[in-house]
């Protein structure tokens, strides 16, 4: 990591041989040096059901240490995957990534797969014949795909193609997930092919009673 405070060193080569980042992943995270900021594969907190920043409402240290990653995690504009349990805030975390990132000017749409039938999230994400899918005219957007545990397989794997083919960057997708995808892929259960290409960034927030400091801020 050159040019970079040796203590970055160790959590960087860290992060590319658990995550098996791509070589652009790797070029975009030794920039902004995020390897430091992913102490404990970021083991972050979630406030719960409330919207808006009370999910980054808080004095605990994996709080203050998620908002001094926040700038750097959000400018690295790759895939990532956050993990929480439900009411733990997922979607105000990804907004708030968002909102940091180069593409805060463009939209944030929210795609929630555990309540939609699959035929109609087939043509939400990928369209119809005469008709785009959100995927393909969302350039410059972010799309927060919510409960992507509930994934089909047959989608899984449509989904997979997409982020390896046609994407190219122009989309950046967040995928929310209540049960560990890493589990869900040994117990075969999730796409593993889809798994690498969305875990180069991974996010686990715990829920409130972890971190009761925070709750006199809450109330």
């Amino acid at each position: 990591v050159n040019g970079r405070s040796p203590a970055c060193r160790p959590y960087y080569m860290c992060i590319i041989v658990r995550i098996g980042l791509t070589q652009l992943a790797c070029d975009l995270l030794t920039r902004h040096c995020m390897t430091t900021l992913l102490h404990q594969a970021i083991a972050l907190d979630g406030s719960g059901p409330r919207a808006g920043t009370a999910a980054l409402t808080g004095t605990s240290a994996t709080i203050r240490g998620f908002k001094h990653a926040l700038p750097s995690l959000a400018h690295a504009d790759v895939p990532l995957i956050i993990t929480g349990e439900p009411g733990t805030g997922k979607s105000e975390w990804a907004q708030a990534i968002h909102r940091h990132s180069e593409r805060a000017a463009g939209p944030f749409h929210v795609v929630p797969l555990a309540t939609l039938p699959e035929p109609r999230i087939e043509r939400r994400l990928f369209g119809e014949p005469g008709k785009e899918g959100l995927l393909a005219k969302s350039r410059g957007a972010t799309v927060y795909l919510a409960g992507m545990d509930t994934l089909s397989p047959r989608l899984q794997h449509r989904l997979a193609q997409w982020l390896a083919i046609e994407n190219g960057g122009a989309v950046r997708v967040i995928a929310g997930s209540c049960a560990p995808l890493d589990a869900q892929v040994r117990l075969g259960r999730f796409s593993r092919v889809l798994y690498q290409r969305l875990a180069l960034v991974q996010l686990t927030i715990p829920p409130l009673r972890a971190r009761k400091e925070d709750i006199p801020l809450l109330v």
